[in-house]
């Protein structure tokens, strides 16, 4: 696996489902940002017509919507639905998640705990879910919200660092020094 971080802001990425798993990657994409979600669904259960709102559109994605994707998830359809929608992204360039179905994903998504901007996530490459799901567990508990707050501070201090013509070989050790004085391992 070469695991990436995707900026949702830099590229179009679209979901096609119709019920639970596929409301499950709409807030997994909400919460990682993605503002201008291309929702498909020709069959959206109520739950998830009303969590797309007036992003659904309501039918599968032709060749003109997938071409202007760059990442495009997949859930709640058969594998006889899902592989054609599939092989046309990828024919695009496009990458591909269909859920459930590792023989459909380009990619995989790992299990991930956000803390504002900081973010873990824990992959298995697909050969234990229940243990990535574990390991968030322990992740989710072991770095509480205040994290967050960690990164703020960390981002304003080499905000002040830069303005001062600190070099950026300097912005490691000052960060661990930083890191050690507040005990924020301990």
């Amino acid at each position: 696996m070469l695991p990436i971080v995707v900026d949702p802001e830099m590229v179009a990425i679209g979901l096609v489902a119709r019920d639970g798993l596929g409301l499950r990657r709409m807030r997994m994409l909400e919460e990682a940002g993605v503002v201008g979600l291309n929702i498909f669904s020709d069959a959206p259960s109520k739950e998830f017509e009303q969590q797309a709102k007036d992003r659904l559109i309501p039918r599968l994605p032709d060749r003109s919507d997938l071409e202007a994707l760059s990442v495009l998830f997949i859930a709640d359809l058969s594998p006889e639905e899902a592989d054609p929608i599939a092989r046309e992204a990828r024919a695009l360039s496009t990458l591909v998640n269909t859920e459930d179905i590792r023989s459909g994903c380009d990619f995989h998504v790992p299990a991930i705990v956000r803390r504002g901007d900081l973010t873990f996530s824990v992959s298995t490459a697909g050969r234990s879910p229940a243990l990535a799901r574990c390991l968030r567990e322990y992740l989710e508990e072991t770095f509480d919200p205040h994290w967050s707050d960690h990164v703020d501070e960390i981002a304003d201090l080499r905000k002040v660092w830069r303005e001062n013509g600190v070099s950026l070989e300097e912005f490691s050790p000052r960060t661990r020094a930083h890191i050690a004085n507040k005990g924020w391992f301990s």
